[in-house]
């Protein structure tokens, strides 16, 4: 986000992009017991989905979307996961603050 505003880009991100879901976070959800690999391809090979174009964008996209539908999680899920972009914006703006506080907490001591 820093760097869509540093370069003026961010209502236009903005105005094309929602939000953002974190799969990681859903499929930990989702397989709580697992201690193997959450990566993709390992999710892949779980639910029997095909790799051949493994770190492809488009192909990692697809297979993304292929290892959800094979695993059964449902819109609502994901939506449960899901972070605006202004959640995203506000994140940043917090944590920059605590670093600014912590900062001046060291130099008052």
């Amino acid at each position: 986000m820093r760097d869509y505003k540093r370069f003026g880009l961010l209502e236009l991100f903005k105005s094309r992009v929602s939000g953002f879901v974190d799969s990681l976070e859903v499929f930990k959800e989702e397989l709580p017991d697992r201690k193997e690999s959450f990566k993709q391809t390992a999710l892949a090979e779980l639910y029997k989905v095909d790799t051949t174009n493994a770190h492809d964008a488009l192909g990692d996209v697809k297979m993304l979307a292929s290892i959800v539908d094979a695993a059964g999680v449902t819109k609502s899920q994901i939506l449960h996961k899901a972070k605006t972009v202004t959640c995203l914006i506000r994140k940043e703006l917090d944590l920059a603050n605590a670093k600014v506080a912590r900062a001046e907490l060291q130099v008052s001591y």
